[in-house]
């Protein structure tokens, strides 16, 4: 009795996460797991004497372990790469011509781009890091203000 149980409650809780959950990411995340699972890939191509250098910056992304770590569906993903060749103006994202199931990734462009990314990322933490020690300041010299020391 107990696994049949068990097995309801995971399947129910699989639909529900399939179906209800889907969580929202940035596109630095998005950017960072592409990154992670591709980099290996990419690292093999560069190793590799290929002439032509298109073969090793540009090659299919594997959609379902982005999918699987971004806990999203393969549409959101690839509307937001769509979308980044148009918000960043570099392509990121092609189509294979022989397949439309099939998309390929510029690793060069999606460097760049995670790269810029990653730089507002800390220009703004450094900005809130700073502000946060005004406020400190600025509430401890009127603590010191008002006690008259």
């Amino acid at each position: 009795m107990s696994k049949i149980k068990t097995h309801y409650t995971n399947f129910k809780e699989k639909l529900y996460q399939k179906y209800f959950i889907k969580t929202l990411f940035t596109d630095l995340q998005m950017l960072e797991v592409i990154y992670k699972t591709h980099d290996s890939y990419y690292k093999q191509n560069a190793n590799s004497n290929v002439e032509d250098s298109s073969l090793v910056i540009i090659f299919p992304i594997d959609l379902d372990i982005v999918v699987s770590k971004l806990n999203s569906d393969k549409h959101h993903i690839l509307n937001r790469l769509k979308n980044m060749n148009n918000l960043y103006n570099q392509k990121v994202l092609t189509e294979n011509p022989l397949s439309n199931d099939y998309y390929q990734i510029n690793f060069s462009n999606i460097c760049s781009i995670l790269a810029q990314l990653r730089d507002q990322n800390k220009e703004i933490r450094s900005a809130n890091i700073k502000s946060w020690i005004s406020i400190i300041i600025a509430i401890t010299s009127a603590v010191i203000a008002y006690k008259g020391l």
